[in-house]
């Protein structure tokens, strides 16, 4: 944390100390918001940067001695505000001491009185924390069957409910027709079966032929 700024230089010619003669350096420390000392030069060098700053001091030396309290003071002063806390402090405990005393007697002359009280507040307290949860239980078991009516009544669940079925219904008629199905394939298999034993084909396709008549195009049954 900074308390202010030390503006300072030894001394030195007029060429050595014409920076602190700028015009932005004044400016700088007209604007600053900490307080700023200025200790350019000797005592007898002036500067613009002086009659910019808070306070001027004749020399840097100086400049410490004004900026930092004498210490032999600062410490007499610690212990007169040691001496008076103590006093303050000793004085307020015992007003506190007095006080407690009289408090504790008032309080044991009270005690009996205070001893029922404390009694009847926790019957109370807790015969209203019993209602308190009776009538919160039967709230919540009232808004429950509510919540479930209106589900049961909602449109969303309806629809739901209704597209679960005919989805279940879908899945049972397409089960139904694969069985249906699969029965025709084997029957269609079975006569296919049948058909072609009885057929000529399936007899030419063991090795007999049908010879016809050059005529007339009959068979021939004998050879």
């Amino acid at each position: 944390h900074t308390d202010l700024i030390v503006l300072c230089r030894g001394g030195g010619s007029l060429e050595d100390l014409w920076a602190f003669n700028e015009e932005k350096l004044a400016r700088a420390v007209a604007a600053s918001r900490l307080p700023i000392v200025s200790a350019v030069g000797h005592e007898i060098d002036f500067t613009i940067a002086d009659f910019a700053a808070d306070l001027r001091a004749p020399t840097p030396s100086a400049a410490a001695e004004l900026i930092l309290p004498d210490s032999r003071a600062l410490a007499l002063q610690v212990n007169q505000l040691r001496g008076r806390l103590y006093r303050t402090m000793t004085a307020r405990l015992e007003r506190y001491a007095s006080r407690t005393a009289m408090y504790r007697q008032q309080l044991g002359m009270m005690r009996r009185p205070l001893e029922q009280m404390l009694l009847q507040l926790d019957h109370s307290a807790g015969a209203m924390e019993r209602a308190v949860r009776n009538r919160l239980a039967a709230e919540q078991a009232r808004l429950a069957q509510a919540a479930v009516r209106l589900r049961r009544q909602n449109p969303l669940v309806l629809l739901q409910l209704r597209g679960r079925q005919l989805i279940e219904q879908q899945r049972r008629l397409h089960h139904a027709a694969g069985i249906f199905l699969e029965n025709r394939d084997r029957s269609l298999a079975r006569i296919a079966g049948v058909l072609d034993a009885v057929s000529p084909l399936s007899t030419l396709a063991r090795g007999y032929s049908i010879v016809r008549k050059a005529g007339d195009g009959g068979d021939y049954h004998r050879l």
